[in-house]
C-alpha cells in the first residue's frame, strides 16, 4: 500500500470546502463534488486539475512512500497517534502562487517551524518505507537528479526533503505561460474570500492510495496537541 503524512485541514474547514469544489473532489470521502468554476469550460477545469484532482486537497510532509512489508498501517497510525502530542501548531499567512509552473497554495516566506516539523515527520517515519527493489526505476529517477536531490532520494525516498521542502497545496497541473493569467484570475476569484487569511497546520493526516493508480483518500486525522501537554506540565 502507497501511503503519504500530509496536512489537509479537518473537513468541515472553509478551505477543505473550496478546494473540494475546486477539484471537484472531496479528500476525505472521495465523493465527487458538482461546482460550476466560473471562467473555464467543464473540459478545460477537468483537464487543469487532473493531477491534483487524484491526490486530493494536501500538502505532502512525508511525501509519497510504500509501505514497508514488516509494517501495518494499524501501526503507523499508532505512531501518528504518539507524534502528535506535545507537537505545536504551525500558522502562517499563505498566498496561491505558482510552483514549478503549477498554481498551488504556499506560505508568503520561508516558515522556519513549518520546516522543522516537516523534517521531523520525515525522520521519525522513515522506517515505515519501503525500500524499493525497482531498480530500473531507481536508475531512471536518479539519473535526472544530482547534489541534495539525489542524496535525498537516495537516503529518504524522495529529493524535495529538509532544505528542498517547500510547503504546497497543489491546485493545478503544470499551466502553459500563456494560459497562466486567466488561470491565476480564475483561482483568485474562486479563493477570494481567503485573502490575507492565515492558514493553520493543526492536524496531521494519513493519506492512502487503497490499490494501485486509484485516487488518495484521507485514511485517519491526528490532531497537534502541544498546547494540551503544556497545560498539564
Amino acid at each position: 500500500m502507497r501511503c503519504a503524512i500530509c496536512f489537509v485541514p479537518p473537513p468541515d474547514d472553509a478551505l477543505t470546502l473550496a478546494a473540494a469544489a475546486w477539484l471537484r473532489r472531496d479528500p476525505y470521502s472521495g465523493r465527487s463534488v458538482v461546482a460550476p468554476v466560473d471562467g473555464l469550460t467543464d473540459a478545460d477545469h477537468a483537464y487543469i486539475t487532473a493531477i491534483p484532482r487524484r491526490y486530493g486537497f494536501h500538502a505532502a510532509m512525508k511525501p509519497v512512500f510504500e509501505l514497508a512489508p514488516s509494517r501495518t498501517i494499524h501501526e503507523l497510525e499508532r505512531w501518528l497517534d504518539n507524534f502528535v502530542v506535545g507537537t505545536a501548531r504551525v500558522s502562517f499567512e499563505f498566498a496561491i502562487d505558482l510552483i514549478d509552473g503549477c498554481f498551488a497554495i504556499v506560505t508568503r516566506k520561508r516558515e522556519r517551524e513549518l520546516d522543522l516539523l516537516a523534517a521531523r515527520v520525515v525522520t521519525e517515519f522513515d522506517a515505515f518505507r519501503c525500500e524499493s527493489d525497482d531498480s530500473d526505476r531507481i536508475e531512471r529517477d536518479t539519473m535526472r537528479l544530482s547534489g541534495d536531490a539525489l542524496s535525498n532520494y537516495v537516503n529518504w525516498g524522495s529529493p524535495d526533503v529538509f532544505a528542498r521542502f517547500r510547503f504546497y497545496m497543489p491546485l493545478t497541473n503544470p499551466i502553459p505561460c500563456g494560459e497562466r493569467e486567466h488561470v491565476r484570475l480564475v483561482l483568485d476569484r474562486h479563493f477570494r474570500s481567503f485573502t490575507g487569511s492565515r492558514l493553520t497546520i493543526g492536524q496531521l493526516v494519513l493519506a492512502v492510495e487503497p490499490e494501485p493508480n486509484a485516487p488518495f483518500l484521507v485514511r485517519s486525522s491526528h490532531e497537534l496537541s502541544a498546547a494540551a501537554q503544556l497545560r498539564i506540565a
